[in-house]
């Protein structure tokens, strides 16, 4: 296994939602996007906010396949509304996106496998 494989995810429209609903209920949807993350369960997980609306998980060891399958427990959480969160404003829907990549061994740029995440959502 030469690589690792790293999931982008990001809340679609976020903008939208801060400007439509406040940046209280923007926050309450990052919260629920973390909570969501939370459930995934692979052993080498590591499920961070990297900015703004936008989170990475950093799976070591798992192939294209299995990221993908990880990286659809959050998605479909929301779907489900599968969470518990007792919202302070007023829930919303939305949807997040999702971009797999490999990160390549002796690769260290973040910023580039983040924006090579963002495109292949695209």
């Amino acid at each position: 296994m030469g690589g690792r494989e790293d999931v982008n995810l990001d809340v679609d429209f976020f903008k939208k939602i801060n400007h439509s609903y406040g940046h209280d209920v923007g926050d309450e949807a990052l919260q629920v996007l973390a909570k969501a993350g939370t459930l995934i369960t692979h052993e080498s997980k590591l499920f961070a906010c990297w900015g703004g609306a936008e989170f990475g998980a950093a799976l070591l060891g798992a192939d294209a396949g299995l990221a993908r399958t990880i990286a659809d427990i959050p998605r479909r959480c929301l779907v489900q509304r599968d969470f518990e969160h007792t919202w302070c404003v007023k829930p919303i829907p939305f949807t997040v996106s999702i971009g797999e990549v490999i990160r390549e061994t002796g690769e260290r740029d973040v910023n580039a496998l983040m924006r090579r995440g963002d495109r292949a959502k695209e």
